[in-house]
């Protein structure tokens, strides 16, 4: 399933990067979420060469909603993600096949690599090492750490929905506990939710899939919206545990982790009065839960931004 929006400079790579699998026996399907550029005639054009490969287009809706559209047109039993503007190696989808059959799990995941725009490598941020966990294992490395301890799933799994194969059948099950409409963090409510119905789960060492990191990304600073959108994603996550059963204690962490980020972030922004960098800056570390990570932020935290930090944690502190 390959979610479409505005991405006609890369998609061609994307698509043919699916023709070029070992694997034969698949469907793409292209779900184009309300595109404004010529990314549905290229959709078009391939799904009118290759009988595998449908293009659905809806308004748009968000990823996670062009996810759900692809998984409820789907007809293969195991479902796979692939980004429009990233790719997989040749051997992607067998690597996927092949885990799951020799392990009969219900999923599998495998490394990625970071790359530039022009297609070079930055680095491989997810080596893994091969593994198998069991539905006991899931729950005491995976789903209980996370809501009840440190909201972290990255010890033994990852967030990512692309470097994944998963049964369609439990993914549709998954949809009936987490929100189509979730425009931020979707694809860790979307494997928290799915790992609840998985009895086994497998990790495999190759490395298949190209994430282009673009420059629109690699460009940081502030956001008020992507503020409210962080603390929505706290919320959609606090619904999810309380929906499957899971008490979410571990809530103050995941904010504070968030409030961290965000924090950074300020730091990197370029266009902002320095009176507003403090007054936001302030609102932030105020919200904190744990005091203790204020002082680690503040140790890490490159110059000049440290001082300025460091003085206003004494005048919140006073």
């Amino acid at each position: 399933i390959m979610p479409v929006y505005n991405a006609e400079k890369y998609l061609r790579t994307s698509i043919d990067s699916v023709l070029a699998q070992t694997y034969s026996d698949w469907e793409l399907i292209l779900v184009d979420d309300g595109s404004g550029d010529t990314s549905g005639e290229i959709c078009e054009s391939y799904a009118q060469k290759d009988k595998r490969i449908r293009y659905i287009r809806q308004e748009n809706g968000g990823p996670a909603k062009a996810v759900h559209t692809g998984l409820c047109n789907a007809g293969m039993p195991w479902i796979m993600f692939l980004d429009a503007d990233d790719w997989y190696d040749a051997k992607a989808v067998e690597a996927a096949v092949s885990l799951v059959e020799e392990d009969q799990s219900d999923c599998a995941e495998t490394g990625y690599r970071k790359v530039r725009e022009d297609g070079s490598v930055i680095d491989t941020p997810l080596i893994l090492t091969r593994s198998v966990m069991t539905r006991d294992e899931i729950l005491s490395k995976v789903l209980i750490p996370f809501y009840e301890k440190d909201a972290n799933i990255y010890k033994y799994w990852s967030s990512a929905r692309w470097n994944k194969i998963f049964r369609r059948d439990l993914l549709l099950k998954t949809y009936d506990d987490i929100s189509e409409m979730t425009r931020i963090g979707e694809d860790l409510e979307m494997n928290l939710g799915y790992l609840h119905y998985a009895q086994k789960i497998s990790v495999g060492e190759g490395i298949y899939y190209n994430y282009r990191v673009l420059e629109k990304s690699l460009a940081h600073g502030y956001d008020p919206d992507l503020d409210v959108r962080v603390s929505a994603l706290t919320e959609t996550i606090a619904d999810l545990a309380e929906r499957q059963g899971y008490t979410f204690k571990a809530r103050d962490v995941m904010e504070d982790d968030r409030t961290s980020g965000l924090i950074y972030d300020l730091l990197e922004t370029k266009n902002l009065p320095l009176n507003e960098k403090r007054k936001i800056a302030y609102k932030l570390i105020s919200r904190f839960h744990d005091r203790r990570k204020i002082l680690k932020l503040l140790v890490y935290l490159p110059f000049p931004g440290k001082t300025f930090l460091q003085k206003l944690y004494r005048k919140i502190r006073g």
